[in-house]
Order: C-alpha cells, then structure tokens, then sequence
C-alpha cells in the first residue's frame, strides 16, 4: 500500500489503533462489560490494514477497521468518560483518556 492511502484511511474515524484498542478493552473488562469485550477483541480478530512496504511501527501500530453499531459506540463512550471521572486506570492517564475520548466520540459521530 501507498503512503498516501495508508494516511488516507489512518486518518478516518473508523479505523483505530490495536493499541487504542487494546487499552479501551482493558478498560471493558474492568469495567465487567462484556458485550464491548467481545466486540473489541472481534475487531482485533479481524484482518488490519495493510501497511506500506517500509512502516516501521510494530504491531501496536496496527490499524483496524471499526464496524460497530451505534449503541457499542454509545457504550465505550460512556465507559470512557466513566474512566476520566474515576481516574483509576492502569494503562492511561486523564489526558490520554482525553484523546480516547475524542477518538471514539469521533467514531461515535462518524456516518460514513
């Protein structure tokens, strides 16, 4: 694949990183909600996006194609903001959930 469409679809709402998530279904399952737990690790099941021949991120860069419906958006939404507000996360810091929550509410917004 070309740089400029890897960029083109990295770019785009519903396609997100294994390590967003990865790190938002770390979040589901402390939060025991299992619908968003097996909707994330579906995604991460599936195939992700091929990277240009001289990407040098790893796996974690991976980028994924999102096709959630709208409630599961509405869902990791709120379990978002719900882990903003009790600040008891491992893996992310307010300002990191502060970009995961405008990544998804981005997705969540997204009609494409």
């Amino acid at each position: 694949m070309r740089w400029n469409d890897y960029k083109f679809f990295c770019d785009r709402p519903d396609y997100q990183s294994r390590w967003m998530i990865e790190q938002t279904l770390e979040l589901a399952e402390k939060a025991g909600n299992l619908v968003l737990q097996n909707q994330l690790t579906n995604v991460l099941e599936t195939q992700p996006l091929e990277m240009p021949s001289d990407h040098i991120g790893g796996r974690v860069s991976e980028m994924y194609k999102l096709e959630l419906c709208l409630e599961v958006r509405r869902q990791i939404c709120e379990l978002i903001v719900q882990a903003k507000q009790s600040s008891s996360t491992s893996t992310s810091t307010g300002r990191v959930l502060a970009g995961f929550e405008e990544a998804w509410t981005e997705y969540h917004d997204y009609s494409g």
